[in-house]
């Protein structure tokens, strides 16, 4: 069977619900959208003579002899998987762009199957990015190129133990502890059986009559077993919790040098959850999951070969039942972990459902969409109720029967032991001892089972921190930077290409140059490429091809410190970091005295407002604290630059979101900042342009256009006619020009 979906776990009890074998299937892939494009599990299989469509409700079948064509269409958003059925075109199952190459591939190798009666793999189609090259299965996340099945688990969990060097002393000293309660646990049992009944309470034992002695003994090994377990827990706690530290420090390290093209695509949220996700799982994996394991592994062996010691046929005999146990705890295994996924997948659509409701409820109530919002959350509320509801019917019904399973070994050892005692070949309290040992040796059989889960999810939590760890910066500082303590502010764009996708441009050709001291205006609609001109002076990303320079100097090789020491944004998007108004000024300068700060202010023209709030500088800003306008959070952010005094000053859209007094006062401050500075003013409203050197036009990563606002509307080109809409546009609200 080639599988060619994202994920390959529960293939095997999809299909058999499909009442399908698997040994009968040649092709599998799963679609994710029913036919009302409501998020939905849709399975394609294919056998020699049969197309299988499931929903998980019911099957659909389409004899391969009456289908022609199947092929992928791509609609705005979404796919669809077609093809002529009894010389009809039939919609066989919709999809969206995640599952479309997926999907292409079963419908490419569907018809090889109906054409020729085989499929041949092209491996070709494997070597792409989204396949693993040794399995070829699709990669469970497009953006790990990961494949659980073949990743080097071993190398990931040695490269991990590195960072426990500096403990080795501790780990040992816990390792130590684990197994001196490892054989306690042991000890304990034999006191309170074998010995306690031969050796107690038998006339013949060595200590008859001494019960003081042996229920003290019997305290003793409890009070030890507890201090030695406190200890070892302790420990384990201890170094975790600093390997973690030193692994998310690592981490941090790592985020705090990458390019932003590492965070393009990646949501904030995203990333900090999976970090915190990730360490998590690492860390109760080594405190409680490894020191279970480990005491338990001791105990097992030491227990089964002091079984042995004892009685050689009754050990064997206690251990019948175990090949049948482990067996059906990986079937039961596996099919949990498919549904735990399924119930994953349910709740997830659920929560999107719900986060669009809430978030979109201003909508909601002004569109009347109350009643269908309810209907359309009350089903996958209900598809997710369902999904938890089997999953534990199921851990309810499994779980006791594999615990009955397991219990076959004590009845083993309750009957044939018993048998042998009646006989006299053992006594009763070997047999009491014989029955607490397999008592032991049975209680970790389901948590070894389970560790295997437990570890794989920790080796990918490992793989995916280090895939971080590992990522390589795409703008790196020059072996032998260009030390540029001053600059006069000389900036040039020389024949500038850049793409941020492969394949799609989005800036060519682009050459200008501005003197140090003057003032650039960039217009041009929006994703025309304006603000990509800034990421790229101030090397957010690198150019593709040509050169950005500042006094002569290729970007490339200056300095990092210098570069953005001379350059400063004022962006739309101000952001404040949680703190006083004070700190959020005084980080572009931390050195800066308070007069400077307060300068900075008055000039940005926040500090009457400032001085308005309840500890004016020292008052605390960001979530749970003192709240802020739009606009002034802009006049912080403009002091912000205003103290950093950088020789060159981007305005990136700095009105963009105002009113017009809130602009008016704003754009008095911008004057005051950019006076003797070169300046780089990105607008959508040509008004704010006015006072420029020169402009230049952007459209479509081009640049049509260049001269003053006088020359431009002259040639009556983009410029002229972007002036003009926005003229009409005030004279419709009875403003004039």
């Amino acid at each position: 069977m080639l599988e060619l979906s994202q994920r390959t776990d529960g293939a095997g009890e999809i299909l058999h619900k499909m009442k399908v074998s698997p040994e009968d299937v040649l092709l599998f892939a799963r679609a994710d959208l029913n036919a009302h494009y409501d998020e939905r599990e849709i399975v394609l299989a294919a056998t020699k003579d049969t197309l299988l469509i499931s929903d998980g409700d019911r099957v659909q079948t389409y004899a391969l002899k009456d289908l022609q064509n199947p092929a992928i269409e791509e609609k705005i958003g979404t796919c669809v998987f077609i093809g002529e059925y009894q010389g009809k075109r039939k919609l066989l199952a919709t999809l969206t762009n995640s599952r479309k190459q997926e999907c292409r591939l079963f419908a490419k190798y569907l018809k090889m199957q109906m054409d020729t009666g085989e499929i041949t793999v092209d491996e070709q189609d494997f070597l792409q990015e989204q396949f693993c090259p040794k399995c070829h299965r699709r990669y469970p996340d497009p953006n790990r190129k990961v494949c659980p099945d073949c990743m080097d688990k071993a190398s990931i969990v040695g490269r991990f133990l590195t960072l426990a060097k500096k403990f080795k002393g501790q780990i040992l000293l816990a390792l130590l502890a684990m197994a001196i309660t490892s054989i306690l646990g042991i000890v304990s049992p034999y006191l309170s059986t074998s010995f306690f009944y031969d050796q107690v309470l038998d006339i013949r034992g060595k200590f008859y009559g001494d019960l003081l002695f042996v229920v003290t003994l019997m305290l003793a090994t409890q009070i030890a077993t507890i201090l030695i377990t406190m200890v070892s827990d302790i420990v384990t706690a201890k170094v975790s919790a600093r390997i973690i530290y030193d692994l998310k420090r690592t981490i941090f390290d790592s985020i705090r040098r990458l390019s932003m093209r590492f965070f393009t695509g990646r949501q904030t949220g995203g990333l900090m959850t999976q970090i915190n996700r990730d360490s998590n799982a690492i860390y109760w994996f080594f405190v409680n999951g490894f020191p279970v394991f480990f005491s338990s592994l001791i105990q097992v062996v030491t227990v089964f070969i002091l079984m042995l010691t004892i009685d050689v046929p009754l050990a064997i005999a206690s251990l019948i039942p175990l090949p049948f146990y482990l067996y059906a705890v990986t079937r039961v295994l596996k099919q949990q972990r498919w549904m735990n996924a399924r119930s994953y997948a349910r709740n997830r659509s659920m929560n999107s459902v719900l986060s669009d409701s809430l978030n979109g409820v201003r909508v909601v109530k002004a569109f009347a969409r109350e009643k269908e919002e309810t209907g359309r959350f009350n089903y996958y509320s209900t598809q997710a109720a369902e999904m938890t509801r089997k999953l534990t019917y199921f851990h309810n019904t499994r779980h006791p029967s594999l615990n009955l399973l397991i219990y076959f070994s004590t009845l083993l050892v309750w009957g044939v032991g018993g048998w042998m005692a009646m006989k006299g070949q053992i006594t009763y309290g070997t047999l009491m001892v014989f029955i607490s040992y397999v008592g032991i040796l049975n209680g970790p059989m389901f948590s070894f089972v389970n560790m295997s889960d437990n570890f794989t999810r920790c080796v990918n939590g490992m793989q995916r921190l280090f895939e971080i760890a590992d990522a390589s910066p795409d703008v790196v500082e020059a072996e032998h930077p260009v030390s540029m303590p001053e600059i006069r502010g000389d900036v040039e764009f020389r024949d500038v290409e850049f793409s941020y996708e492969k394949g799609r441009k989005t800036l060519e050709g682009i050459s200008f140059k501005i003197s140090a001291g003057h003032r650039l205006g960039i217009v041009g609609h929006s994703g025309a490429g304006k603000s990509t001109l800034a990421n790229l002076l101030i090397r957010l990303y690198d150019v593709d091809s040509g050169g950005v320079y500042i006094d002569g100097v290729n970007v490339k090789d200056m300095a990092f410190e210098d570069l953005r020491r001379s350059v400063s944004i004022v962006s739309q998007e101000t952001y404040l970091f949680a703190g006083t108004v004070l700190e959020n000024i005084a980080y572009a300068n931390p050195d800066a005295s308070k007069e400077e700060i307060l300068h900075a202010a008055r000039i940005a023209g926040a500090h009457d407002f400032i001085m308005r709030l309840p500890n004016g500088y020292h008052t605390k800003i960001g979530f749970g604290h003192q709240d802020l306008s739009g606009g002034e959070r802009q006049r912080i952010s403009i002091a912000r630059a205003i103290l950093k005094d950088p020789k060159i000053l981007i305005l990136d859209e700095a009105t963009a979101a105002m009113d017009t007094a809130t602009e008016r006062t704003i754009q008095e401050a911008l004057e005051r900042l950019s006076e003797n500075r070169t300046t780089i003013m990105i607008a959508h409203r040509l008004s704010t342009l006015r006072n420029a050197d020169s402009l230049i036009v952007i459209e479509k990563g081009k640049m049509p256009e260049t001269g003053t606002h006088v020359e431009l509307l002259k040639q009556k080109g983009i410029y002229y006619r972007l002036y003009q809409l926005q003229l009409s546009a005030l004279k419709n609200i009875g403003v004039e020009e």
